[in-house]
Protein backbone atom coordinates (compact mmCIF):
# COMPACT_ATOMS: atom_id res chain seq x y z
CA UNK A 1 0.00 0.00 0.00
CA UNK A 2 1.70 3.32 -1.08
CA UNK A 3 2.03 5.74 1.85
CA UNK A 4 -0.42 8.65 2.22
CA UNK A 5 0.22 12.34 2.04
CA UNK A 6 0.72 13.13 5.33
CA UNK A 7 2.42 16.78 6.62
CA UNK A 8 1.55 18.86 3.50
CA UNK A 9 2.00 22.57 4.23
CA UNK A 10 2.40 25.63 1.69
CA UNK A 11 3.93 28.82 1.94
CA UNK A 12 3.80 31.80 -0.16
CA UNK A 13 6.19 34.49 -1.20
CA UNK A 14 6.43 37.31 -3.45
CA UNK A 15 9.09 34.71 -5.57
CA UNK A 16 6.56 31.74 -5.51
CA UNK A 17 4.66 29.09 -3.07
CA UNK A 18 6.68 26.59 -2.09
CA UNK A 19 4.40 23.45 -1.39
CA UNK A 20 5.97 20.60 0.52
CA UNK A 21 5.14 17.55 2.14
CA UNK A 22 6.87 14.94 4.57
CA UNK A 23 5.34 11.75 3.22
CA UNK A 24 4.09 10.12 0.32
CA UNK A 25 4.29 8.11 -2.64
CA UNK A 26 6.14 9.58 -5.62
CA UNK A 27 5.60 10.98 -8.66
CA UNK A 28 3.46 13.53 -6.33
CA UNK A 29 1.03 15.63 -8.53
CA UNK A 30 0.41 18.81 -7.12
CA UNK A 31 -3.25 20.90 -8.19
CA UNK A 32 -4.27 24.24 -7.78
CA UNK A 33 -7.39 26.53 -7.62
CA UNK A 34 -8.16 29.55 -6.64
CA UNK A 35 -10.49 28.47 -4.12
CA UNK A 36 -10.71 25.00 -1.71
CA UNK A 37 -13.40 23.80 -3.71
CA UNK A 38 -12.35 25.08 -7.17
CA UNK A 39 -9.64 22.89 -7.53
CA UNK A 40 -8.22 22.39 -11.00
CA UNK A 41 -7.94 18.65 -11.41
CA UNK A 42 -7.04 18.60 -15.00
CA UNK A 43 -3.85 19.90 -15.07
CA UNK A 44 -0.94 19.93 -12.56
CA UNK A 45 0.97 22.90 -11.74
CA UNK A 46 3.72 20.48 -10.94
CA UNK A 47 4.58 16.59 -10.66
CA UNK A 48 7.85 15.88 -8.04
CA UNK A 49 9.83 12.40 -8.70
CA UNK A 50 11.79 13.11 -6.15
CA UNK A 51 11.98 15.03 -3.07
CA UNK A 52 9.55 16.46 -0.49
CA UNK A 53 8.76 20.01 -1.95
CA UNK A 54 8.45 21.87 -5.25
CA UNK A 55 7.57 25.87 -5.68
CA UNK A 56 5.27 27.26 -8.30
CA UNK A 57 4.02 30.08 -9.75
CA UNK A 58 2.07 32.16 -6.68
CA UNK A 59 -1.21 34.01 -7.33
CA UNK A 60 -1.56 37.44 -8.34
CA UNK A 61 -1.38 40.45 -5.61
CA UNK A 62 -4.37 39.72 -3.00
CA UNK A 63 -5.23 36.90 -4.96
CA UNK A 64 -5.67 32.95 -3.20
CA UNK A 65 -4.44 29.93 -4.23
CA UNK A 66 -4.96 26.31 -2.45
CA UNK A 67 -2.93 23.52 -3.71
CA UNK A 68 -3.88 19.67 -3.64
CA UNK A 69 -1.06 17.43 -2.77
CA UNK A 70 -1.85 13.72 -4.55
CA UNK A 71 0.32 10.55 -3.92
CA UNK A 72 1.13 8.06 -6.69
CA UNK A 73 -2.62 5.78 -7.24
CA UNK A 74 -4.53 8.00 -5.70
CA UNK A 75 -7.22 10.91 -7.11
CA UNK A 76 -7.26 13.39 -4.10
CA UNK A 77 -4.99 14.52 -1.49
CA UNK A 78 -5.09 17.24 1.56
CA UNK A 79 -5.92 20.80 -0.03
CA UNK A 80 -3.48 23.25 1.43
CA UNK A 81 -3.43 27.26 1.96
CA UNK A 82 -1.13 29.97 3.15
CA UNK A 83 -2.36 31.29 5.85
CA UNK A 84 -1.49 34.45 5.64
CA UNK A 85 -3.83 36.84 3.60
CA UNK A 86 -0.98 39.47 3.12
CA UNK A 87 -2.62 42.34 4.28
CA UNK A 88 -0.14 45.11 4.44
CA UNK A 89 -1.76 46.76 7.60
CA UNK A 90 -2.57 43.75 9.40
CA UNK A 91 0.33 41.17 8.28
CA UNK A 92 -0.10 38.80 11.05
CA UNK A 93 -4.18 38.12 9.74
CA UNK A 94 -4.40 34.10 8.92
CA UNK A 95 -6.76 31.50 7.95
CA UNK A 96 -7.46 28.85 10.08
CA UNK A 97 -8.73 26.08 7.86
CA UNK A 98 -7.10 23.02 7.14
CA UNK A 99 -7.03 21.96 10.89
CA UNK A 100 -8.12 18.48 11.45
CA UNK A 101 -10.44 17.73 14.77
CA UNK A 102 -9.99 14.22 16.68
CA UNK A 103 -13.03 13.25 14.68
CA UNK A 104 -10.95 13.15 11.01
CA UNK A 105 -12.74 16.54 10.33
CA UNK A 106 -11.14 19.62 8.87
CA UNK A 107 -11.94 23.01 9.46
CA UNK A 108 -12.90 24.16 5.48
CA UNK A 109 -10.67 27.08 4.12
CA UNK A 110 -11.90 30.62 3.88
CA UNK A 111 -14.21 30.16 6.21
CA UNK A 112 -12.72 31.09 10.02
CA UNK A 113 -9.72 33.44 10.09
CA UNK A 114 -7.61 35.71 13.19
CA UNK A 115 -6.10 38.89 13.34
CA UNK A 116 -4.57 40.96 15.80
CA UNK A 117 -5.80 43.75 15.02
CA UNK A 118 -7.82 46.17 11.90
CA UNK A 119 -7.18 49.64 12.78
CA UNK A 120 -4.36 49.95 10.57
CA UNK A 121 -5.45 48.41 7.60
CA UNK A 122 -5.25 50.39 3.98
CA UNK A 123 -7.68 50.54 1.23
CA UNK A 124 -6.02 47.75 -0.83
CA UNK A 125 -6.72 45.52 2.13
CA UNK A 126 -10.02 46.20 3.35
CA UNK A 127 -10.95 45.60 -0.45
CA UNK A 128 -8.99 42.01 0.05
CA UNK A 129 -11.53 41.03 3.34
CA UNK A 130 -14.46 42.37 1.13
CA UNK A 131 -13.66 39.98 -1.30
CA UNK A 132 -13.39 37.50 1.06
CA UNK A 133 -16.75 38.14 2.64
CA UNK A 134 -15.06 39.19 5.99
CA UNK A 135 -15.56 42.74 7.91
CA UNK A 136 -13.24 45.38 7.97
CA UNK A 137 -13.56 46.21 11.64
CA UNK A 138 -14.28 44.13 14.70
CA UNK A 139 -17.39 43.44 15.62
CA UNK A 140 -18.54 45.22 18.66
CA UNK A 141 -18.62 43.65 22.35
CA UNK A 142 -22.21 43.75 23.55
CA UNK A 143 -23.05 44.49 26.86
CA UNK A 144 -21.85 41.00 28.65
CA UNK A 145 -18.66 40.93 26.53
CA UNK A 146 -17.89 43.99 27.96
CA UNK A 147 -18.33 43.12 31.87
CA UNK A 148 -16.97 39.69 31.57
CA UNK A 149 -13.44 39.28 33.31
CA UNK A 150 -10.38 39.35 30.67
CA UNK A 151 -7.81 36.98 32.95
CA UNK A 152 -7.05 34.08 31.54
CA UNK A 153 -7.90 32.31 34.66
CA UNK A 154 -11.81 33.86 34.83
CA UNK A 155 -13.04 32.24 31.66
CA UNK A 156 -14.88 29.54 33.76
CA UNK A 157 -16.62 32.72 36.05
CA UNK A 158 -20.64 33.60 35.25
CA UNK A 159 -19.71 36.85 33.14
CA UNK A 160 -17.45 35.37 31.30
CA UNK A 161 -19.41 32.05 29.92
CA UNK A 162 -22.20 34.16 29.56
CA UNK A 163 -20.13 36.47 26.92
CA UNK A 164 -18.71 33.01 25.16
CA UNK A 165 -22.25 31.17 25.15
CA UNK A 166 -24.03 34.46 23.17
CA UNK A 167 -21.05 34.67 21.06
CA UNK A 168 -21.16 30.53 20.23
CA UNK A 169 -24.74 30.91 19.64
CA UNK A 170 -24.54 33.97 17.38
CA UNK A 171 -21.64 31.94 15.15
CA UNK A 172 -23.99 29.14 15.32
CA UNK A 173 -26.94 31.16 13.95
CA UNK A 174 -24.68 33.05 10.72
CA UNK A 175 -23.50 32.21 7.87
CA UNK A 176 -20.38 32.63 5.74
CA UNK A 177 -16.85 33.47 6.72
CA UNK A 178 -16.11 34.68 10.23
CA UNK A 179 -13.68 35.80 12.44
CA UNK A 180 -12.15 33.52 15.19
CA UNK A 181 -11.51 36.98 16.79
CA UNK A 182 -9.72 40.24 15.44
CA UNK A 183 -8.25 42.23 18.47
CA UNK A 184 -5.05 42.63 19.83
CA UNK A 185 -5.75 41.97 22.98
CA UNK A 186 -7.75 38.66 22.47
CA UNK A 187 -4.75 37.79 19.68
CA UNK A 188 -2.52 37.75 23.12
CA UNK A 189 -4.90 35.87 25.24
CA UNK A 190 -6.09 33.94 22.56
CA UNK A 191 -8.85 32.30 24.61
CA UNK A 192 -11.46 33.57 21.94
CA UNK A 193 -9.99 31.21 18.97
CA UNK A 194 -8.85 28.30 21.48
CA UNK A 195 -12.78 28.11 22.33
CA UNK A 196 -14.05 28.14 18.78
CA UNK A 197 -11.19 25.80 17.74
CA UNK A 198 -11.88 23.68 20.53
CA UNK A 199 -15.77 23.56 20.41
CA UNK A 200 -15.29 22.18 16.79
CA UNK A 201 -13.09 19.57 17.84
CA UNK A 202 -9.44 20.61 17.28
CA UNK A 203 -6.98 19.33 19.52
CA UNK A 204 -5.58 21.39 22.46
CA UNK A 205 -1.90 20.96 21.28
CA UNK A 206 -2.92 21.96 17.72
CA UNK A 207 -4.90 25.03 19.40
CA UNK A 208 -1.52 25.97 21.39
CA UNK A 209 0.43 25.63 17.98
CA UNK A 210 -1.86 27.59 16.10
CA UNK A 211 -1.89 30.51 18.78
CA UNK A 212 2.21 30.78 19.10
CA UNK A 213 1.92 31.16 15.48
CA UNK A 214 1.07 34.59 15.96
CA UNK A 215 5.35 34.88 16.73
CA UNK A 216 5.98 33.66 13.34
CA UNK A 217 6.61 36.69 11.01
CA UNK A 218 4.84 36.63 8.01
CA UNK A 219 6.47 36.63 4.52
CA UNK A 220 7.68 40.49 4.26
CA UNK A 221 6.44 40.74 8.28
CA UNK A 222 8.23 41.59 11.27
CA UNK A 223 7.78 39.44 14.38
CA UNK A 224 5.62 40.82 17.77
CA UNK A 225 7.31 43.40 19.43
CA UNK A 226 5.83 40.94 22.61
CA UNK A 227 5.86 37.51 21.73
CA UNK A 228 3.04 35.41 23.11
CA UNK A 229 3.25 32.52 25.01
CA UNK A 230 1.03 29.52 25.53
CA UNK A 231 0.50 30.67 29.75
CA UNK A 232 -2.73 32.43 29.01
CA UNK A 233 -4.17 29.32 26.50
CA UNK A 234 -3.25 26.70 29.22
CA UNK A 235 -4.43 28.90 32.16
CA UNK A 236 -8.34 29.25 30.82
CA UNK A 237 -7.69 25.57 29.56
CA UNK A 238 -6.69 24.28 33.02
CA UNK A 239 -9.51 26.55 34.31
CA UNK A 240 -12.30 24.54 32.65
CA UNK A 241 -11.27 21.35 33.44
CA UNK A 242 -10.50 22.27 36.86
CA UNK A 243 -14.05 23.35 37.24
CA UNK A 244 -15.91 20.79 34.57
CA UNK A 245 -14.13 18.25 34.20
CA UNK A 246 -13.70 17.71 30.73
CA UNK A 247 -14.20 20.02 27.64
CA UNK A 248 -17.75 19.05 26.34
CA UNK A 249 -18.92 19.58 30.12
CA UNK A 250 -18.06 22.73 29.90
CA UNK A 251 -19.75 23.37 26.56
CA UNK A 252 -23.13 21.82 28.19
CA UNK A 253 -22.79 22.69 31.61
CA UNK A 254 -20.96 25.76 31.66
CA UNK A 255 -21.96 27.30 28.41
CA UNK A 256 -25.60 26.10 28.39
CA UNK A 257 -24.83 25.01 24.44
CA UNK A 258 -26.94 22.30 23.33
CA UNK A 259 -26.01 19.49 20.62
CA UNK A 260 -28.09 21.59 18.03
CA UNK A 261 -25.97 24.70 18.28
CA UNK A 262 -22.64 22.56 18.67
CA UNK A 263 -24.04 20.50 15.60
CA UNK A 264 -24.74 23.95 13.63
CA UNK A 265 -21.13 25.33 14.95
CA UNK A 266 -19.59 22.27 13.10
CA UNK A 267 -21.58 22.47 10.16
CA UNK A 268 -20.25 26.03 9.01
CA UNK A 269 -16.96 25.62 9.66
CA UNK A 270 -16.09 22.00 8.84
CA UNK A 271 -15.88 20.55 5.81
CA UNK A 272 -17.56 17.04 5.09
CA UNK A 273 -16.13 13.78 5.61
Amino acid sequence: MSPPVIGARVACAPTGCTVSWETAAPPVRILAGPAADRIDRTTPVAEVDAGSEVTVPGPGVGDRRYFEVVAAGEDRGPVVGDRYLGLEGAPGTRDLGGYTTVDGRRIRWGTLFRSGGLTTVTADDRRRLASLGLPDDCPPPDRAARAAPRAPGAVATRAARTRDARWLRRLARGSGPAWAHCGAAADRRGWPTALLLATLGVARETVVADHLLTNRPPPGGAAPSRPVTRAPVDTAFEAVLRRYGTFARYLDRGLGLDAATVAALRDRFLASR
